[in-house]
């Protein structure tokens, strides 16, 4: 590709704002570590029924070209993400993370995603202060939804809704310093996630940390609902939650 054209790709990356792949079945990787440039304004991913599709976003160490050119961090504007129906999805983010900000992310949608384990490793975790709604379901693998992350974090203080559904892997929700920023939770439902262990995990004198914060109550709906094989102790939940 000579410069003009790759000059022309490149501007048309650096536009695109709304991506939905459906039914492609010999993509491994949507977003190459060589697409980089797609990722600076995405608004909108939504990726369906993609049979061999193993990653979304494969990333890279920035080389010093990369952190002249790019202003914001990758991914900053991505608002909505669905992924649906994705057998062999391993992983959602592959590679470094440190250049990477979910920062404008408020709806994820995870559907029939049965090879993943984990869906935000703790950098990303970090940097998540607009979620609003979580869906997830039928996703046999996954363990954990958030790997642990400091207590400097800003958490979760827009999250209003929380779905699991058929997750027969999953251990625990949240760490317990998360607990800490769900001011605006409304709604949990958790259905046929035989091996939960915990709503909120974490150490013993994390857990006194938040029994003994001073932050405004939070309250679930009457839609809060558990149907699982739940291994942990009520009482240890009743310090936290508030029901109407």
């Amino acid at each position: 590709m000579n410069k003009h054209g790759h000059e022309q790709r490149k501007g048309f990356l650096q536009r695109l704002e709304f991506v939905e792949v459906k039914d492609c079945g010999d993509i491994c990787t949507l977003f190459s570590a060589k697409l980089r440039q797609a990722l600076k304004n995405l608004k909108c991913v939504k990726i369906l029924g993609c049979k061999s599709l193993e990653g979304v976003f494969e990333l890279e160490e920035e080389d010093e070209e990369s952190k002249e050119e790019e202003e914001l961090p990758l991914l900053s504007s991505l608002t909505r993400l669905k992924l649906s129906d994705l057998p062999e999805l391993k992983c959602i983010w592959k590679g470094p993370t440190g250049h990477v900000s979910l920062r404008s992310l408020i709806h994820l949608k995870l559907l029939f995603v049965h090879k993943l384990t984990l869906i935000f490793p703790p950098s990303l975790a970090r940097s998540l202060p607009q979620l609003e709604t979580l869906k997830i379901r039928d996703c046999s693998e996954l363990k954990h939804i958030i790997g642990e992350i400091t207590p400097e974090s800003n958490g979760f203080p827009e999250l209003k809704k929380i779905i699991i559904q058929e997750c027969g892997k999953l251990e625990y929700v949240f760490p317990v310093s998360v607990s800490l920023t769900l001011h605006k939770l409304e709604r949990m439902t958790i259905s046929y996630a035989n091996n939960l262990k915990q709503i909120f995990y974490g150490r013993e004198e994390s857990s006194n940390l938040m029994a003994q914060s001073q932050v405004r109550p939070f309250y679930f709906s009457t839609n809060f609902f558990f149907l699982c094989n739940l291994n942990c102790r009520l009482q240890y939940i009743a310090k936290f939650l508030k029901l109407k």
